[in-house]
């Protein structure tokens, strides 16, 4: 089998993404009761043809969920421009 980045993968009910790179996340929120902390993996932000450009970041919370999720959710725009 020849999997290639963009296809998908079954093994009985699980779903994988063929992705650039093998990431995995494991998220443990400690004595907090909320998990504060996030993650951003892009495996190519498609900011040049020749040259693949990857953002993977763990963003810590801090004492709240607020900026981490921000900055999840408008990093990577920020980063192509």
């Amino acid at each position: 089998m020849n999997l290639q980045p963009g296809q998908t993968l079954m093994m009985g009910d699980l779903q994988f993404g063929v992705e650039r790179y093998n990431t995995g996340v494991v998220a443990e929120p400690g004595y907090r009761v909320n998990m504060e902390d996030t993650y951003i993996i892009c495996q190519d932000l498609g900011i040049d043809e020749q040259l693949k450009v990857s953002l993977i970041a763990v963003v810590d919370g801090h004492g709240g969920d607020w900026c981490a999720n921000f900055l999840r959710l408008h990093l990577e725009d920020e980063v192509r421009k």
